[in-house]
């Protein structure tokens, strides 16, 4: 569908320990189940070490992602394609 799309409507981090550069992070991200226009995300941001390990959170956040008419500026139910890409309630 054109005209229509993800919009963040809220987003937030909380860094737990220093990162620290050079370095290598991996970054963990999960999906809620969906609402009808929306889901949430959170992410855990890991430093990788010198064995290839990531196992400490360093930082973690989130948001919550709204699907959007961009004309008529209000929120849409979500495509059914998103919606088989995230969890079931």
């Amino acid at each position: 569908l054109q005209g229509v799309g993800p919009v963040i409507v809220t987003a937030y981090c909380s860094f737990l320990r220093q990162l620290k550069y050079p370095g290598e992070i991996e970054i963990r991200t999960f999906a809620s189940a969906p609402g009808r226009s929306s889901f949430e995300v959170t992410h855990e941001i890991r430093m990788v070490d010198a064995q290839g390990n990531a196992e400490v959170v360093h930082a973690e956040g989130g948001g919550k992602v709204v699907w959007i008419d961009f004309a008529a500026e209000k929120s849409v139910p979500l495509p059914e394609r998103v919606r088989e890409l995230l969890p079931a309630a």
